[in-house]
């Protein structure tokens, strides 16, 4: 009996010791393992497949988009297809290829979102970045957190990462900017005409209502009403300077081809702006949606008698070849200002006013 239970406790000791050795050792390839991944680059075959790379999907817990690579450059899903910001891409997937193992972090899920490496779900901060071929194999994947800065030993920025199929979040070397919104991933800049410019703008309103605005003389500091009714005045000057902002700086909220969009004659706006250096800018609108935002589509030309310089007939052109084929939505702030009516700004004279006139 006593040899029996001695025995057993051999076996114990045996067993624990063989864990003990076992945990050990796993312990030890573990390190070794994570030792040879640090200065390594996290996708060492991705450099030369640069040119194979035909996809970078974007996933977010608030939605995915893509960027295809397309004969005439990087189109942008996100917004309709619409061109793509071709350097900030190219950036990226230099990114991609340059970035490197620099120092191991946790492998506990729970502390994942401390560094915004979390799988992509809702709520969570971080991106999962996918290039893919034209066959859809996948060329890189990576679920990209926080960046850092300052770390003692780390030459160039960081950012930390985690592979999707590995537990182990690491802090790689490198700049990897992949924040945007899916529309900054173009250039939403489209049209730039200052109020100070314009010298004529004329808006047609759905019934046919027209109001029409300009510039008496090219020096003069407001515009005034083309179109003033007889026994009317200006009453609401601020109503005229809020239309002329229509073309100032304008950047679009979202993009798609203009033949999804219903621009049927009589159903929205049209508006014309011929600017004191000859550039004629005219638009067209749908009819507003159901939440009062609105599509545009824009043309231009250069004003008819006017000898315009390059840079304005640079811009016509422009504006006439990369955006005519394009709608765009645009912010509320900017199509408010067609819907001004003429009623807002003049008043009708008094009779008393008129006699004495």
């Amino acid at each position: 009996m006593q040899r029996n239970r001695g025995l057993l406790i051999l076996a114990g000791v045996t067993a624990i010791t063989v864990t003990a050795a076992a945990w050990s050792v796993s312990e030890r390839y573990g390190t070794v393992a994570l030792e040879q991944k640090e200065g390594g680059l996290v996708f060492p075959d991705l450099q030369e497949n640069v040119a194979s790379i035909s996809f970078v999907e974007l996933t977010r817990a608030k939605g995915s988009f893509s960027l295809n690579r397309q004969p005439e450059g990087w189109a942008n899903m996100g917004a309709g297809g619409y061109p793509a910001r071709q350097t900030r891409i190219e950036k990226m997937i230099g990114g991609l290829v340059a970035l490197s193992y620099f120092e191991p972090k946790t492998t506990r899920a729970k502390l994942y979102p401390k560094i915004e490496v979390e799988d992509v779900a809702e709520d969570a901060k971080s991106t999962r970045v996918t290039a893919k071929d034209q066959n859809g194999a996948v060329l890189a994947d990576v679920i990209v957190g926080k960046a850092k800065t300052g770390v003692a030993g780390l030459d160039r920025d960081g950012v930390y990462i985690r592979l999707p199929n590995e537990e182990r979040a690491w802090l790689a070397e490198g700049a990897l900017d992949v924040r945007y919104d899916a529309v900054d991933w173009s250039d939403r800049s489209v049209v730039d005409v200052r109020a100070s410019s314009v010298g004529l703008m004329s808006v047609t309103h759905a019934d046919g209502e027209v109001v029409e605005i300009y510039r008496q003389k090219t020096d003069d500091a407001d515009l005034t009403i083309k179109n003033l009714p007889q026994n009317a005045e200006i009453e609401n000057q601020y109503q005229i300077d809020y239309m002329s902002n229509l073309l100032d700086n304008v950047s679009f909220v979202d993009a798609k081809h203009a033949d999804r969009v219903d621009f049927k004659e009589g159903s929205g706006f049209r508006a014309t702006v011929i600017s004191t250096s000859g550039l004629v800018v005219m638009l067209r609108t749908a009819e507003p949606e159901e939440d009062e935002t609105i599509w545009v589509q824009f043309d231009a030309d250069v004003a008819k008698d006017f000898e315009p310089t390059e840079e304005v007939r640079r811009e016509a052109e422009r504006i006439s070849s990369e955006l005519s084929d394009w709608a765009f939505l645009l912010p509320r702030a900017k199509t408010e200002r067609l819907k001004v009516r003429l009623e807002e700004i003049i008043k009708y004279k008094e009779a008393s006013d008129r006699k004495e006139g």
